[in-house]
């Protein structure tokens, strides 16, 4: 004030997104070993009353081949030519882009699989990711007219290499 006293109000809350509301992208993670066929679930939680998701995924090309999608039964509509770029996952990404066919909202139970990625592990012991990214397209998940806040869970593979057993020598 003009004495120089401050004066406490109370705190200062922004005006956030309700993140305890947020609908939630899970990325599985897996422990595998090298040259080995695996896939990993791409799961929802709270999502609730939702028109549209999109997003892009990446990862990396070098520990990781991208063998194919398998699509979730659970959206309405969800197509792996209409939904999905496939074009770049040589080079380890993907785009996701759906919208309800009749642009009404749906509703999932926690656990449901949009979709399924499926690699096959390089030939070294690494750690590498599979990431929900907004590049190049951004994450939004919308309810036709607004859009929800959304929380990331990305997936960690865990490439344990070749297998060694005691006493082998080659």
């Amino acid at each position: 004030d003009a004495n120089g006293l401050s004066h406490e109000y109370g705190p200062i809350n922004p005006n956030c997104d309700n993140q305890d509301d947020a609908v939630s992208l899970l990325v599985e993670g897996q422990q595998v070993s090298e040259g080995e066929a695996f896939c990993l679930d791409v799961t929802v939680e709270d999502f609730n009353d939702v028109a549209s998701v999109q997003f892009s995924m990446a990862w990396d090309a070098g520990s990781l081949a991208f063998d194919s999608l398998e699509l979730g039964s659970v959206l309405p509509g969800l197509n792996e030519n209409t939904d999905f770029n496939l074009s770049n996952t040589n080079n380890g990404s993907l785009i996701m882009s759906w919208f309800h066919p009749d642009l009404e909202q749906t509703s999932l139970v926690d656990g449901s699989v949009l979709f399924s990625l499926c690699f096959t592990a390089g030939t070294l012991a690494d750690t590498s990711s599979v990431i929900i990214t907004s590049s190049p397209t951004l994450v939004e998940i919308t309810d036709g007219s607004e859009s929800l806040p959304v929380n990331i869970s990305n997936g960690t593979i865990i490439n344990l290499g070749p297998m060694v057993w005691p006493g082998d020598t080659d």
